[in-house]
């Protein structure tokens, strides 16, 4: 029974401790755009552009034409994720979106303290590249 109960407890709290090691915002390799990410309702990850370039940059390539000219500011860049690790530092089943192409990647994570390594490929994870954000300090 007291497995069951700590199995049980383990399971109910692991989106808070999700929270602790991946949500905040996080500035892109580049340095020049915000992201924030959060855990959304169904207990994946999401990430929306949040100040920088963001803050005033239009989403200029999107491939529907009518979404052009909507701000980066608050849109959708990263989605989707699932943790694929106990300790929920690896982050696995997501999609990226890059704004400077208009091109989804499929894409994975991994979070290492303040800085969290986006692998973005197509197929399969040998074909892609690797970005590293760092974790913007309050």
């Amino acid at each position: 029974m007291k497995t069951f109960l700590a199995a049980a407890f383990l399971l109910a709290i692991t989106p808070l401790h999700a929270q602790n090691k991946v949500t905040g915002i996080w500035m892109t390799e580049e340095g020049n755009s915000l992201i924030k990410i959060e855990i959304a309702d169904d207990q994946t990850l999401l990430g929306t552009g949040a100040g920088g370039d963001n803050s005033e940059r239009l989403d200029e390539k999107n491939p529907d034409p009518s979404l052009r000219n909507r701000p980066l500011l608050g849109s959708k860049i990263l989605w989707g994720f699932r943790p694929s690790n106990q300790e929920n530092s690896e982050w696995e089943g997501g999609k990226i979106y890059d704004p400077d192409t208009g091109k989804i990647y499929e894409s994975k994570l991994q979070v290492d303290g303040d800085v969290l390594k986006i692998r973005g490929y197509v197929g399969i994870p040998l074909f892609g590249r690797t970005t590293v954000w760092k974790r913007k300090k309050s």
